[in-house]
């Protein structure tokens, strides 16, 4: 079994259909009330729909708020911040890491190189820090190499199901945040 921080969206729900289609059965785990994110609600509305579709485990819900960070997380964070890596001083990573040591388990995470160059520095072969416990197997492919992969591998038509939006309107992408812009047509 292998934990996933999954999102609903693109990148993530990638991983999980490619360890999935391989016979690896995944958990997934959503990280509520760390960044105040508007979009909760429609993530979770795809997961469910998706998770049902694959007969996924239920997801672990885990509430930021109850989650007390290791002091070296809440270091490393605020250092990356200062050097403006991150845009906030602390984020979805820092709890990521503290849930992952609390597991006592590497957990896959869904980030490409493309999407977030930084995430290089923080996921790259060389880097031993603290988020070296979040394991990210797409780091080297692109959003149009994961989405060709997912065509030849005949599960496409689930990532057409992913919402990748900050801002839904009614349950649609905004089409004007960052992460629509990103967005692959499909």
């Amino acid at each position: 079994m292998r934990y996933l921080y999954w999102s609903g969206g693109f990148d993530s729900t990638f991983v999980l259909l490619w360890y999935i289609t391989r016979g690896i059965p995944i958990q997934p785990v959503y990280i509520l009330n760390c960044d105040n994110r508007r979009n909760v609600s429609e993530e979770l509305r795809v997961m469910d729909k998706i998770g049902a579709s694959l007969k996924l485990p239920p997801k672990i819900l885990v509430n930021a708020r109850n989650l007390v960070l290791d002091q070296d997380i809440i270091d490393e964070c605020r250092c990356w911040h200062s050097k403006g890596v991150f845009h906030k001083k602390m984020n979805q990573f820092g709890y990521m890491a503290q849930m992952a040591r609390e597991l006592g388990s590497k957990v896959l995470t869904g980030f490409t190189g493309d999407s977030f160059a930084y995430m290089n520095k923080i996921f790259g072969p060389s880097y031993s820090g603290v988020f070296s416990i979040l394991k990210n197997p797409t780091i080297h492919l692109t959003k149009e190499e994961m989405y060709n992969i997912a065509k030849k591998e005949g599960y496409a038509h689930i990532l057409r199901e992913t919402i990748s939006c900050w801002r839904p309107i009614r349950g649609q992408p905004c089409g004007e945040c960052e992460m629509c812009m990103e967005r692959l047509p499909m």
